[in-house]
This record gives C-alpha cells, sequence and structure tokens, in this order.
C-alpha cells in the first residue's frame, strides 16, 4: 500500500512520482532491490548494496540502447 497526500490527477497529464528509501546496510532486500541501490553515504561491509555511481554529465542512460542512440542525433 502506498500513502500520499495529492489530492486526485483529474488533468491530462501523467502523474510521475519518486520514491526514496533510506536504511541502514545491514538490512537486506528482497527481490533484487539490492541491485538498484545508491549509498548515501559510509560503506557495506558486507557487499549486498549495489552502488551505482552518477553518471558523467547531465545525460542519464536508459536501459534500452536504441533508444539513447535516436537522441545523441
Amino acid at each position: 500500500m502506498i500513502l500520499h497526500g495529492s489530492e486526485p490527477n483529474r488533468s491530462n497529464r501523467r502523474r510521475c512520482g519518486l520514491a526514496m528509501r533510506y536504511l541502514s546496510s545491514d538490512v537486506r532486500a528482497y527481490l533484487d532491490w539490492n541491485t538498484n541501490s545508491i549509498w548515501r553515504r559510509g560503506t557495506d561491509p558486507t557487499g549486498h548494496w549495489a552502488n551505482h555511481p552518477r553518471p558523467p554529465g547531465e545525460h542519464i542512460p536508459s536501459p534500452d540502447p536504441a533508444r539513447d542512440a535516436s537522441l545523441d542525433r
């Protein structure tokens, strides 16, 4: 269940959300959530959590290489 305080979206425009979860490194993730993590600070001595560094520049790569190629034109 997700709770939020926004009013219903009655427009034609899509609503987009962002969820951030802060937790300690001793927490264990299910369903491979740990593969998409970014450390805020500190270290993970167990190596359970991935740490994806910030991409260089302003371009954030897409999971779809064909989409990235079309944007580079």
